[in-house]
């Protein structure tokens, strides 16, 4: 029976291996604090609780965690891509949450997951092509809004290891499963959208290209009068760093990777200078 937020000084727990918060009262978000804790290998289970607010992502912190469940809370946005760098998991379950968007491409990385559970969300998209490959034991997508055809490889081939109830715009799939033939497009139907794709795309190189060659050729002057500023660094305060991104907010995130993450930001609002800023994750092994 446990109340209100989890308290950030967990995070000075440098020797956790496993945390159960589940089945409380508890509130709030998560600390970033809590997903910064290395030693979390087994075990970190924080379901049916009252927890709010997105999943930050420094959930993808935690690569040595084996068990990650946070169903049956409050938790909404997307699934943070950032969520695949958790590469060694076996088991994950996000079900009775309002999540929404798609299934972030991200987590081909979790090659190892033997149980994903992220029924009963507000989910939508294809269903991804990389579960076929994984070694799923069970998989539950049940009662979101997947479309499209259901795949028939892999964990897709026994209808006791996963579920796709509650999905109306599904379609195909094994017998068993009930759900109406997907709508065949014809080889010339294919074939021209193909063709049409071609040369759409040859059509938008060319003329980048060309815009592309006009416009270095004229500020090509300018530039050399200026070689002598570019070859100077910028020299950027912290505060700069934080305000042209938000606060590292999620919105300016662009990338991540097992030692970093990158975001996006504007330095300088009336010059318009876009910068890329990597921010190292010094507390992974090999990041230093």
């Amino acid at each position: 029976m446990l109340e209100g937020v989890i308290p950030s000084t967990l995070g000075n727990c440098h020797h956790i291996l496993s945390l159960f918060l589940n089945d409380n009262k508890v509130n709030g978000k998560i600390p970033v604090q809590l997903l910064q804790l290395s030693s979390l290998s087994i075990v970190l289970d924080l379901s049916q609780n009252n927890l709010f607010g997105s999943l930050p992502i420094e959930v993808g912190n935690l690569n040595m965690l084996t068990t990650l469940k946070l169903s049956d809370d409050n938790f909404s946005g997307n699934i943070p891509s950032s969520l695949g760098g958790c590469s060694s998991l076996l088991r994950l379950s996000l079900k009775g949450n309002l999540f929404q968007d798609t299934i972030p491409l991200s987590l081909n990385s979790l090659k190892g997951l033997a149980v994903l559970d992220i029924s009963h969300n507000n989910l939508s998209g294809h269903i991804p092509r990389f579960f076929e490959q994984f070694k799923l034991k069970y998989l539950n997508l049940s009662y979101n809004d997947f479309e499209g055809e259901v795949p028939m490889v892999g964990v897709f081939v026994n209808e006791s290891a996963f579920s796709v109830l509650g999905n109306r715009r599904l379609c195909g799939g094994i017998i068993e499963l009930g759900l109406p033939k997907c709508k065949e497009t014809s080889k010339f139907t294919k074939k021209l959208h193909l063709y049409l794709i071609v040369t759409l795309i040859a059509s938008a190189l060319f003329t980048a290209t060309c815009l592309a060659y006009a416009w270095c050729k004229k500020k090509r002057k300018s530039h050399l009068s200026q070689s002598s500023t570019c070859e100077r660094h910028l020299k950027v305060s912290y505060s700069q760093l934080l305000k042209a991104t938000n606060g590292f907010s999620e919105s300016k995130l662009i990338g991540t990777g097992g030692y970093s993450s990158v975001y996006k930001g504007i330095l300088f609002e009336d010059k318009n200078t876009f910068v890329a800023i990597k921010v190292l994750h010094l507390q992974n092994r090999g990041a230093q």
